[in-house]
């Protein structure tokens, strides 16, 4: 009977043992499922998260792009309007040059004495003019540096 016992015990420790084994095995699936969903769950919080990260770039780059398209618009403007000041300086330039060629046109055909006189009372304007400009200048309550800059200086040295 002492061997049946023992071959019961056996039986019975070798039965415990594969029913612990298989507890833990069940165990050990268990805790794989969990960190399966676990890993799951983060991997679709990063897909989520990318997803609005990719959105959020694309926004960024389409804002950037608007930003981009109205400044060189802005700059195709300004490119324009400077062409058409050129132009018109241009324009003004030629009408210049075709009254300063009247101009001496009509000089020549003033008499000598009425010309002279007409210089003389010019030459007696500018030297009032001037008088008066220095005592303004003298004047502490004028910004002189604004009212009497020269034509010169305001067109850049083109005499008006």
């Amino acid at each position: 009977m002492f061997l049946a016992e023992l071959a019961y015990n056996t039986v019975q420790q070798e039965i415990k043992e594969l029913e612990e084994r298989q507890q833990r095995r069940h165990q050990s699936l268990l805790d794989s499922q969990k960190e399966l969903e676990n890993d799951n769950q983060d991997l679709y919080k990063f897909i989520s998260n990318d997803k609005q990260l990719k959105e959020q770039r694309e926004e960024a780059e389409k804002r950037l792009q608007l930003e981009k398209n109205a400044k060189d618009d802005e700059i195709k403007k300004l490119d324009q309007r400077i062409a058409h000041v050129k132009s018109n300086i241009e324009k003004h330039k030629d009408t210049l040059n075709n009254l300063q060629s009247n101009q001496e046109f009509l000089l020549e055909l003033i008499p000598e004495h009425k010309l002279k006189r007409q210089q003389e009372r010019h030459k007696k304007y500018m030297e009032v003019k001037r008088e008066w400009i220095r005592r303004h200048k003298a004047d502490p309550y004028l910004d002189f540096e604004v009212v009497f800059r020269d034509d010169e200086e305001i067109h850049e040295g083109e005499r008006m």
